[in-house]
């Protein structure tokens, strides 16, 4: 998937909106650096590029060290001066994430995972559908999928075979939403828990166009379990949503020495019979934090009730 042409649309989009609406945005990034600064990279960049649509940012670093009030009564401070809130942690924190999470104002929790939020998405508890703030992973992949069809190349369509791979025993909530969004887009999927013990994956992957993987076995998916006899006859999308911590290094899903070494080339442009997007690609830092901004602007009118539209 040629990802640029989607960050192009995107930048355009909010800096034509933003300029026209002339509305303050301001941004507090929490991040728990609990990852021995793996992420340190990824959210400079989504700073300097959120920043670039004229919206402030300010990012306050925690380290296991510090006491978990310091951090609450941070979140509370934030809570009365931005309009939105964004905390970056790994999966497996030191600290309860989720208990910080809830401690952000419902309204000002952008990356869709407070409890409140998921609540009314379980229950279908939406003002209006467009609305609401999904997880950004499952927005961005969602809207991945919905436009696969202006992709001339890619002869998919609703018709296509979306295999949702997840976690037996590690609940990934954007997993279960994603689900839930296709199935209320009227999007027929296939949804696989992952098991080291289960190896009837094998035929699921065999079937899939387009595969979602988002389970905890860093580099799971390899060239063996991917290729098949008639793989040339056609394309097939992989997204990774993978990002398992090794040491002090993190990887997505997809075996990419495997896939390689298999005389698969994993490229943005030309024909290829797989194509791949990668997890912490610059491309991806871009989307990620367009859809942030996309869900700081609907933070932004969900406090003032002037209006509730999303952009993206």
């Amino acid at each position: 998937i040629d990802m640029s042409k989607g960050i192009e649309y995107a930048d355009g989009v909010i800096s034509s909106y933003l300029n026209y609406t002339k509305i303050k945005l301001s941004l507090a990034i929490i991040y728990i650096m609990d990852d021995n600064g793996a992420y340190e990279y990824t959210v400079r960049e989504m700073k300097k590029i959120i920043e670039s649509h004229g919206v402030k940012v300010d990012c306050f670093n925690y380290d296991t060290d510090t006491k978990p009030d310091i951090i609450v009564n941070k979140i509370k401070e934030c809570n009365n001066s931005y309009t939105g809130i964004y905390i970056v942690n790994l999966r497996k924190s030191v600290y309860n994430i989720r208990y910080f999470r809830n401690m952000i104002d419902k309204n000002k929790c952008i990356d869709g995972l407070h409890d409140g939020t998921i609540a009314d998405i379980l229950f279908f508890n939406y003002d209006n559908y467009h609305d609401y703030f999904l997880p950004v992973d499952v927005f961005l992949t969602k809207k991945i999928i919905e436009n696969m069809d202006n992709d001339k190349k890619l002869n998919l369509s609703r018709v296509s075979k979306i295999l949702l791979i997840d976690d037996f025993k590690e609940v990934n909530i954007s997993m279960k939403i994603l689900g839930m969004e296709l199935s209320r887009s009227a999007i027929p999927y296939m949804y696989y828990q992952y098991s080291a013990t289960n190896t009837s994956l094998m035929d699921y992957l065999k079937e899939a166009d387009i595969i979602v993987a988002g389970e905890s076995a860093a580099r799971h998916l390899n060239f063996d379990m991917i290729h098949s006899d008639y793989i040339n006859s056609r394309d097939r999308v992989i997204i990774d949503l993978g990002a398992v911590r090794e040491g002090y290094k993190t990887h997505g899903n997809l075996d990419l020495y495997s896939m390689k070494k298999g005389n698969i080339t994993l490229a943005e442009n030309g024909w290829t019979p797989v194509r791949f997007v990668e997890s912490q690609d610059m491309y991806n830092i871009k989307l990620f934090s367009n859809c942030l901004i996309n869900n700081l602007i609907k933070a932004y009118y969900k406090q003032y009730q002037d209006d509730d539209r999303g952009i993206l």
